[in-house]
């Protein structure tokens, strides 16, 4: 039996010092990402703080069956503790007036603190839209919880190497579940968390006789990743009207299965000004889709699994204020990704190797520089060059991922 293997979340202490705001701490993110065990950590923190704690598992009916029936005995009961965690918090009928009572309550009585403190998960935006409701506005604070990054990846493997950590990490992705367990049990989870995802996220949301073309448009989706995506020619394809199918992708965006991700455009005619592409949250998640586990560095789309990869890593790390966009234009001239922070781009470009790539990489930033001259510098992410961050030209950097140089990247 394989050993559990435990590391501390990189959210943990930012939940934590949530502890002295008043307001409802809500964990969204898609299932098997740790928001269950964030909230158990939590527990195990408050309570050896002496701290009264109530934890409950809304999934699990001894849990739920120690809830009162009705609005006012329940408001009561959670109020007898200091620190509130509820798991799956769409279980409770009217939870936002219910927590919005607390909040507020709690924030009269104790004016200047501590005060009683709610943590709660969800596994959708849905949920959040469907069941917190504008009476909590001002009164919560969300945090979005990602698959593991590749650093926090690292922590339970300290004895490997980087390059056979991120080989791994590329094959089966970043799923904190996985970590304790063998390759060869690491498919059949990840085909057990897509069914599961399937069966308890979508089947409420999807029309039973279009479950079979929502299966279809996800192997479009993990088949097409990081390419350009026309809405309509994924309708032809999977034989839905171009509304039904913009819903469908609507809900993966919304259960954190996949990210689309928008053009920068602002100067140039020939930008592509609303194109989009679409990227998976797990590479895991993409490759049980495809149904291919081959080692990454071997396939054909090793670059774009590289690209991929860099995008989740951003996106996990990447502050509210900061969006991520992508650069092309008509011409073919194009940047994977542009970070925008303040209205200010910098445009990052990814490749395995880019010593041979490096002319045609400087022209496409040159003529994006000269375009948005506000832009401070450009990135090249490197896999294979063994570089440090390093300048190459006075606003061209490089920087090599596997030797931990590309720090913090979404937010530089």
């Amino acid at each position: 039996m394989s050993q559990s293997i435990k590391i501390k979340r990189f959210y943990f202490d930012k939940l934590v010092e949530e502890r002295y705001r008043y307001e409802a701490s809500i964990l969204i993110g898609p299932r098997q990402v740790g928001k269950t065990t964030l909230l158990f950590d939590l527990k195990r923190r408050f309570e050896s703080e002496n701290q009264s704690v109530l934890y409950l598992n809304l999934e699990n009916p001894l849990d739920f069956q120690k809830l009162p029936s009705d609005e006012a005995s329940l408001i009561r009961f959670l109020m007898e503790y200091q620190v509130i965690l509820i798991d799956e918090l769409y279980y409770i009928e009217n939870i936002s007036r219910i927590f919005k009572i607390i909040v507020d309550t709690a924030k009269q009585n104790s004016p200047d603190g501590p005060y009683i403190k709610i943590y709660a998960s969800g596994s959708s935006a849905i949920d959040i839209h469907t069941h917190l409701h504008e009476s909590l506005a001002g009164r919560r604070l969300i945090t979005q919880i990602f698959p593991l990054t590749f650093s926090e990846f690292q922590l339970a493997f300290p004895q490997k190497s980087n390059a056979v950590l991120l080989e791994d990490f590329l094959t089966y992705g970043g799923l904190p579940g996985l970590l304790s367990v063998p390759s060869t049990e690491k498919t059949r989870l990840l085909q057990e968390m897509l069914e599961t995802y399937i069966q308890k996220d979508v089947k409420s949301l999807v029309r039973e006789e279009n479950i079979r073309a929502y299966n279809h448009l996800l192997v479009l989706l993990a088949q097409q990743q990081g390419q350009l995506i026309s809405i309509h020619s994924l309708s032809k394809e999977i034989g839905l009207n171009s509304g039904t199918t913009e819903k469908y992708l609507s809900i993966l965006e919304k259960t954190f299965v996949i990210y689309r991700l928008h053009s920068y455009a602002k100067n140039l005619a020939n930008e592509l000004k609303k194109s989009q592409k679409i990227y998976f949250y797990d590479l895991g998640i993409r490759n049980i889709i495809l149904q291919n586990f081959q080692s990454a560095s071997k396939r054909d789309d090793y670059g774009l699994v590289l690209e991929s990869f860099v995008l989740t890593e951003m996106m996990s790390t990447r502050l509210p204020e900061v969006q991520i966009r992508f650069w092309r234009t008509r011409n073919q001239q194009e940047i994977d990704f542009i970070v925008v922070k303040n209205q200010i781009p910098h445009p990052i470009e990814v490749k395995k190797q880019y010593r041979n790539h490096l002319s045609n990489i400087k022209k496409t930033f040159t003529a994006f520089f000269t375009h948005y001259p506000e832009a401070p510098y450009g990135t090249i992410v490197s896999f294979k060059d063994n570089e440090i961050s390093t300048l190459l030209e006075d606003r061209l950097r490089v920087c090599d991922f596997c030797e931990g140089h590309c720090h913090n990247l979404a937010n530089s």
